[in-house]
């Protein structure tokens, strides 16, 4: 069984790893080094972790699905203009993105430029979730946890079949 977590980069991805891991799965947060093409669905990265989300693995939902037919995916969302002022925030604080050609290729794939733009983000975030729901539309491997009002241990424990930890749910990288 694998998970995946498909939600954009600032939607909760570190904390659903996180989470993951307290739930004792081992977790994959992002792996900008290994996409595109040396990322392969025969990658033995798969056979490391039971959970990967963030980029690349957000925009790959769709091989995934089919190369892990039993995987369960968890959209993470949240309000857009929000996620829209914390990813113009990302930017800003890691300019040096420019500077390294793995994340601008991924920013160049995701959102068309290396460069933050505000409009171009909004359109890409409403984009990939009507992408998202639709393609997941009648499909029972997927829920979808909206930071803002369900991001929780409750719907993913529900999902995952664990108990709720003792631990509170983790929140990291707020911005």
């Amino acid at each position: 069984m694998k998970y995946f977590g498909i939600g954009l980069q600032r939607t909760g991805t570190a904390s659903l790893c996180k989470a993951f891991e307290l739930l004792g799965f081992k977790s994959c947060h992002g792996d900008y080094g290994r996409f595109p093409g040396s990322l392969s669905m025969k990658d033995a990265i798969y056979n490391q972790y039971d959970m990967f989300a963030d980029t690349p693995y957000s925009i790959l939902y769709d091989k995934l699905d089919l190369y892990f037919p039993n995987s369960k995916f968890i959209y993470t969302s949240r309000n857009v203009d929000q996620w829209t002022r914390s990813v113009e925030k990302l930017f800003a604080i890691n300019n040096q993105f420019l500077s390294m050609p793995n994340i601008a290729m991924h920013h160049v794939l995701i959102y068309g430029q290396p460069v933050f733009n505000a409009e171009i983000a909004k359109s890409v975030f409403l984009k990939h979730q009507s992408d998202v729901r639709e393609y997941f539309r009648d499909k029972k491997n997927f829920i979808e946890i909206d930071l803002d009002n369900s991001f929780g241990w409750g719907p993913l424990c529900e999902f995952t079949g664990r108990n709720i930890p003792d631990a509170g749910f983790p929140w990291i990288n707020q911005l």
